[in-house]
């Protein structure tokens, strides 16, 4: 049932973008049950807006808006995507969430610009494995759907963000693990109890969240994500951690709440960049004392933890209690010259002058100087390594970072024209 009064105010501003040429008409939340026929006439369109309507199906009209760039169509009520969908050759953004949507077209694979799909929540029971023939796409939201069987065939040569969360996956699919360019990659509300060692594979991945997951321990291989900045592993079922975790130098969040853990790696010394860190309703008693060590730590996440009574009373007090606490503790330690405790030979005692440069004044010499070797056996530590290597180390560092910058500056703009001009308008 056509609702007369917001057909007629479309009709209105439909009118208003013809006269205008506008390139952008939005027509949210109007109760619209079908479109006025007039939307044909918008050749100049670029950016069309429809979601939060009553629409069943979408309007034949819009195939004839050949500059079409982004349309978006979610929370609407709509059951199929008709065939003419690919011959909007322009379309970059398509955003088909919270729908009633079972299927693709195949025609589809005709946008060959289309940067970003959106399906979340709509009523797949698996994944279209013609997806990767889109050759532009670089942004997947599938959440929200049923994947009963994956496609082995799924390889993607430019995707980079992934969203398979609460798709009541078991495992994570391999050929997953196969799509090296992805740079975010999010798993939450499954029942995935392990990762597999091609893990690893995923050397450009910048998010990774696993959370609300049944995952009791973590591959090795998880050290190899070392472009990680941000690992969300809370509400799962880990009783501890592998040592390689701690060559994660780039994270700046840490989610391990939720789980079983009984202690934390001494690795954790090497996330100097680390900022926040969740260990909040473990089965933890005490924390390390190298985390004095951390110069961007900010916030420590412990409650219903059964901690020792000087640790839980330093919690009531905050992040600087806790941190006073730890140095104290350190203070009180025997110090062990083995090969372990070199990075802390290297660096001292935790005095009140060491932690002040450690932590108070954060300047860029002190962070550079707090870049040390990861606590491993195996590794030459920072006290027992020449200089030579450790300027080698740096410049290696700085090479990496200068290859990654132009390895993403085509995406973050990309990102830009996508995002900046239409999310920040838009609300779903």
């Amino acid at each position: 049932m056509v609702n007369y009064d917001t057909y007629q105010k479309a009709e209105q501003l439909i009118e208003q973008a013809a006269r205008q040429r506008a390139t952008r008409l939005d027509l949210r939340a109007l109760g619209l049950t079908e479109l006025p026929p007039a939307i044909a006439t918008l050749d100049q369109l670029e950016d069309l807006y429809l979601a939060h309507n009553q629409l069943t199906t979408i309007p034949n009209g819009i195939v004839e808006l050949k500059q079409l760039r982004t349309l978006l169509l979610s929370h609407n009520q709509l059951t199929q995507v008709p065939d003419w969908i690919g011959e909007l050759e322009q379309l970059r953004m398509l955003v088909l969430s919270r729908n009633r949507i079972t299927s693709l077209p195949e025609s589809i694979t005709q946008l060959k610009r289309l940067g970003h799909l959106s399906l979340d929540y709509n009523q797949f029971t698996n994944l279209p494995g013609f997806i990767p023939a889109l050759e532009a796409l670089i942004e997947l939201n599938f959440s929200g759907n049923q994947i009963i069987e994956f496609p082995d065939t799924f390889k993607s040569r430019n995707l980079r963000e992934l969203n398979l969360s609460r798709t009541q996956l078991t495992v994570l699919p391999e050929v997953i693990t196969s799509i090296t360019t992805l740079r975010s990659l999010k798993l939450r509300c499954n029942q995935i109890k392990q990762l597999p060692e091609s893990i690893a594979s995923l050397h450009q991945l910048w998010i990774l969240d696993i959370s609300d997951n049944q995952l009791e321990e973590l591959p090795e291989g998880i050290g190899s994500l070392t472009e990680l900045y941000k690992l969300q592993l809370y509400n799962n079922h880990l009783r501890s951690l592998p040592q390689g975790i701690g060559y994660l130098e780039q994270l700046k969040q840490l989610s391990l709440s939720g789980n079983q853990l009984q202690q934390i790696p001494k690795s954790f010394v090497r996330f100097s960049k680390l900022i926040a860190l969740g260990l909040a309703y473990n089965n933890l008693t005490d924390l390390p004392t190298n985390l004095t060590l951390l110069p961007e730590l900010e916030y420590i996440e412990l409650e219903g933890n059964p901690l020792n009574p000087e640790l839980a009373a330093a919690c009531q007090d905050g992040f600087d209690a806790i941190m006073q606490y730890l140095k104290v503790k350190w203070k009180q330690e025997p110090r062990r010259r083995s090969q372990n405790d070199s990075i802390y030979a290297k660096r001292g005692n935790p005095d009140d002058s060491s932690l002040q440069a450690l932590r108070g004044s954060r300047t860029r010499n002190n962070k550079k100087k707090l870049r040390g070797k990861p606590i491993d056996s195996k590794r030459e530590s920072p006290g027992d390594a020449p200089l030579q290597a450790l300027k080698a180390e740096k410049t290696r560092e700085d090479k990496v970072f200068v290859q990654r910058f132009k390895e993403n500056i085509v995406w973050i703009l990309s990102k830009v024209n996508q995002k900046i001009k239409t999310w920040l308008a838009e609300w779903f």
